[in-house]
Parts: structure tokens; sequence; C-alpha cells
């Protein structure tokens, strides 16, 4: 068994969501060693808080019970937007809760820094506080990872997908934004993030403030790259190339309204961004279809079929689509009419 999956597994059943999947992998991890027994000893002594014990470890108890109620406030402010997002779509993995306790009880005298890390699965967005104060608003098929208190010198984080972030001002603390092998040095701004692995770029969004985009490699002699408000930086990974452009700063609409404005983007572009919105999978007939660009918006809160009919109406080729499953087949009604 993977060291991770038995975390997620007492996770679940110290928070109360526990399946019988979860039930039976605890059962078997107990059965395989003293010491697991032990450690899950420990941790129900937490999760009750008995009295005799809480003389002896007094900091540990409030410490890890302050992570309990922290825990349970933040389920409760997940569903910030218009579509309700229940706590079970939004899955919140206390990564290191077991490893957390069993260290306190150790006696050490440093503790580990425990990280957190939210998955928000496609179709659904969610936002957080951070311990300073920071504000991050998580898109589709994206994750974050945090701390659960950051350091004395340093508050990093890591996203893999996209974000939106409005960082706490903080001169003796830079915020950094970890993006695969990139950084996003701030000290408190306004900015968005995207950075979704498979898409092999990386863009970021200045609103408000100052931030440093800082390459892995060089980039014509430079690794730093300096932005104002209004800037976007588009990083080609495989190029090792940085494309510059200014955008409107009302692109806080999509994060704020669920509103996605688009301007002479490809289907194809497009259907990347309805594979995360919706969870649908777009599938062209032709690259004709795939290449072809479209000007409007995209509400997340409205049906699919709202925005289809809008493209099929204002398309220049003629086109008709088939739901079948998860997959949308986009069709040339032309080609059709040629066999």
């Amino acid at each position: 068994m993977e060291k991770q999956s038995i975390w997620v597994h007492l996770s679940r059943k110290f928070f109360g969501e526990i399946t019988e999947t979860s039930e039976k992998e605890i059962k078997e991890w107990l059965g395989t060693d003293k010491k697991n027994k032990t450690l899950y000893k420990y941790l129900e002594e937490v999760q009750n808080f008995r009295p005799e014990n809480a003389q002896e470890h007094p900091e540990i108890y409030r410490k890890v019970q302050q992570r309990i109620r922290l825990f349970h406030q933040r389920s409760t402010r997940l569903s910030i937007y218009k579509r309700a997002i229940s706590t079970a779509a939004i899955f919140i993995l206390v990564v290191s809760l077991a490893f957390f306790a069993f260290h306190y009880f150790r006696a050490t005298d440093t503790p580990e820094l425990v990280l957190n890390e939210i998955k928000v699965p496609k179709g659904n967005r969610t936002s957080i506080t951070l311990s300073d104060g920071t504000k991050v608003w998580i898109g589709n098929g994206s994750k974050l990872i945090y701390p659960s208190n950051f350091s004395k010198d340093k508050r990093e984080v890591e996203i893999l997908g996209e974000g939106y972030f409005e960082v706490k001002h903080d001169s003796n603390r830079p915020f950094v934004v970890c993006a695969g092998t990139e950084k996003i040095k701030v000290l408190g701004t306004k900015f968005s993030v995207h950075a979704y692995p498979e898409d092999r770029y990386l863009e970021t969004s200045l609103i408000d403030g100052k931030i440093r985009f800082v390459t892995s490699r060089s980039i014509d002699g430079e690794r730093e790259h300096d932005m104002v408000p209004g800037d976007q930086i588009t990083y080609l990974i495989d190029e090792n190339k940085i494309v510059s452009t200014k955008i409107n700063t009302e692109i806080t609409k999509y994060w704020f309204d669920g509103v996605y404005e688009f301007n002479d983007e490809t289907l194809g572009s497009l259907a990347s961004k309805i594979d995360r919105f919706y969870n649908l999978t777009l599938i062209f007939e032709d690259n004709v279809l795939r290449e072809k660009s479209f000007t409007g918006t995209i509400r997340m809160d409205d049906n699919i079929f709202t925005f289809l009919e809008a493209i099929k109406r204002t398309s220049t080729v003629p086109l008709d689509y088939n739901l079948e499953g998860n997959n949308i087949y986009i069709t040339n009604k032309t080609s059709m009419g040629n066999k």
C-alpha cells in the first residue's frame, strides 16, 4: 500500500467521511504492523481529546484540535459560486494529518511543515482563504497544495491547473506560487495563473500590483521577468519562449461571475476549456472545424447546449453536434452532404 493512500483513508475516518473502501483499507493496514495500531490509538486520542493525556501533551492537543476545527470551517466555505458544490465533489485531502500527530507525540521540538491539498474536479470551482489571509480561487480540474501555516520567512504554494490569487501584503515574507518548474514571486497583488501540465504552456495575468515571473531556464540571458498591471505572459515550455501581451483587467469576471470571454479563439482551443468546464469531450470530424475561430462568451452555469447552439448559428461552416455519453461529436454538414 502506498503511504499517501492510508493518509487519505485515515483523514476520511477522522473527519467523518469514511467509506466502506476506507474502512477495509484501514483494517488491513492495522493488521500489518503493531506500530500502525499505536499510531491509530494516538490519533483516536487526539480526536476524542482525553483529559488524562491532555495534561501530558497540552500543546499537541491544542494544535491538532485547531486543525480539525479549521478543516470543518473551511468545508462550509467551499460553495461560493451560484452553483452549489457538494463537499463530496470537492475532495479536500489533509495529506499529513497522521504524520502531524505522530510527529508531535514523539516530542520533536521542531514540527514539520504540514501540507494540505485541494483537488477540484472538472465542472467545479471553489475558493479558500489561506492562513495569512491570502484568498485563492481554484479552477476546474485543478489542484492547490499549501501549508496549514506558513513559515516565518516564506509563503509558498503550488498549483497544478488554474487559480486566481489575491495575496495579503507582507513585505517580510514574499509569496511564491510554484507552477511546475516555474515560479511567480509577489509581495501583495491580484493575478491569475494557468498551468495545466498537459497544455505545455504557462500563463499568468496581472490585475493589480507587481509580480515577477521566474523561469527555470534563461531566455535571452534572463530568468526573471517583471510584470505590471494589464500584462499577460505566456511561457511556451517546449520552445522556451515568452509571449507578452496586454489584457483587459476585467478578466476577473471569469473568477467571480463564471464568465469566460474569448476573442478570435479556435474551436479546438475552446474544446479543452469545455472539457474542464463541463467534463465533456469535443471530438471533431475534421481539422477544418477544429481550426474555425469564434468570438463570444461561455457562462459556466449555462447548459453546454446553449453554447453549442450559439456556435452553430454563427459558424461560416455548417456544422452539427451529437452527444454520446461524455463525448460531443462535431460534424461538418457540408462533408456529410457530399457523401
